[in-house]
């Protein structure tokens, strides 16, 4: 005797009107079982006997850039921003955000498209040479590549966007000073007291103190030499009066 489950199959089947045999409950039993999805990683095709195929005739591993979640009728590229070398991917978080400096462009990579375009930063995950986002700012330069802006260095500024090169870091103006790094405007003007040259890092340089027989006023490039007739046997001059009228011997 026959199972009442095997019966059933034979009635779903509608081999209850032939006659019952072992072969006949063999072949229903083989062509009614239950099919289970495709594992994680893969992709079958609908007359695969694996749920890990790699032969190409019942199916594959997922390929390069993609990734492949449990039942997948076809891969799905890694998103653009991301990237993947790997295969047997299952899920989309299996995909590597593009690197610092580089950016990703398209869909189902399996290497980032290339560097950040000059003037540019890339963080992680960029989505393009030159992002919106990532638009290298004023006292800042960003080379080809940049994962981040490089601030113009002391004694310089840079008073615009889209620096490429240090060489876009212009001295900072005589008469003033730059005392810190990645300044978009001078810090500040020299002291009275002191003459400050292009490229000043500080109000009172050492190499700026005023010379005797000069005066430098607030904001000195240059020592102002006392007026003819007068002298100064100080440093430090601030004012012309300190320029006193010479005397006869």
């Amino acid at each position: 005797m026959y199972s009442t489950v095997v019966l059933c199959l034979l009635a779903v089947s509608g081999a209850l009107a032939m006659p019952v045999t072992d072969s006949l409950v063999a072949t229903v039993v083989m062509t009614t079982a239950v099919s289970r999805p495709c594992d994680p990683g893969y992709i079958c095709f609908p007359n695969s006997t694996v749920p890990n195929p790699t032969d190409g005739i019942m199916g594959y591993i997922c390929p390069v850039g993609h990734f492949c979640p449990t039942g997948a009728l076809e891969e799905i590229p890694c998103p653009i921003g991301s990237y993947s070398n790997l295969i047997g991917l299952a899920d989309a978080s299996e995909c590597v955000q593009c690197p610092a400096g580089y950016y990703c462009s398209l869909p189902g990579l399996q290497a980032p498209l290339g560097l950040c375009d000059p003037g540019y930063f890339c963080i992680p995950g960029s989505q393009s040479p030159t992002p919106v986002d990532g638009t290298c700012p004023e006292g800042c330069y960003c080379p080809t590549g940049s994962a981040a802006p490089i601030p113009c260095p002391v004694g310089t500024m840079n008073p615009v966007s889209h620096g490429s090169s240090v060489s876009e870091c212009v001295l900072c103006p005589a008469g003033q000073y730059c005392s810190g790094a990645g300044l978009q405007t001078p810090t500040g003007h020299c002291s009275a007291g002191y003459f400050c040259i292009p490229g000043s890092q500080s109000p009172t340089p050492v190499d700026g103190t005023c010379p005797e027989g000069h005066y430098c006023p607030t904001g000195s490039a240059v020592p102002s030499p006392c007026p003819v007739g007068t002298m100064n046997p100080d440093s430090h001059g601030t004012n012309v009066l300190d320029c006193r009228p010479c005397q006869d011997e």
